[in-house]
């Protein structure tokens, strides 16, 4: 007996440079129109689709919109991007205890504490 496995929707949340000169913030919903990512993809959030990063936007107000056919882009600080991955791996002990948790923990260390970036979430 073989089992297949079929992804419908593909959800990633990644930190994208908002300065990225191919990215439109005010741009038409087309494909591609995301800013270039600038840490690793987090590892998967609780619950269905985005609805981690949706809940967390809708919460802290910051200002978000759709640039992209299947992307949102929120206009961020690195202090509001520690502050989703903490609200967003609060109760998951076992992501916060992951490699590629390390890794992205590394990359949002090194992020300058000055500029805005793109905290983007897609599905495709």
């Amino acid at each position: 007996m073989q089992t297949e496995v079929t992804a419908l929707t593909i959800c990633e949340v990644f930190v994208g440079d908002i300065e990225d000169p191919t990215f439109k913030w005010d741009g038409v919903h087309r494909n591609g129109n995301i800013p270039a990512r600038l840490s690793p993809i987090f590892p998967p959030l609780p619950g269905n689709y985005n609805r981690t990063y949706d809940e967390w936007v809708a919460t802290t107000g910051v200002k978000s919109k759709q640039t992209d056919f299947g992307g949102q882009v929120a206009r961020v600080t690195k202090s509001q991007i520690e502050q989703f991955v903490a609200s967003a791996y609060r109760a998951d002990d076992r992501s916060r205890h992951s490699e590629s948790f390390a890794e992205l923990a590394q990359a949002i260390a090194a992020l300058d504490d000055h500029r805005t970036y793109g905290l983007v979430a897609t599905e495709w």
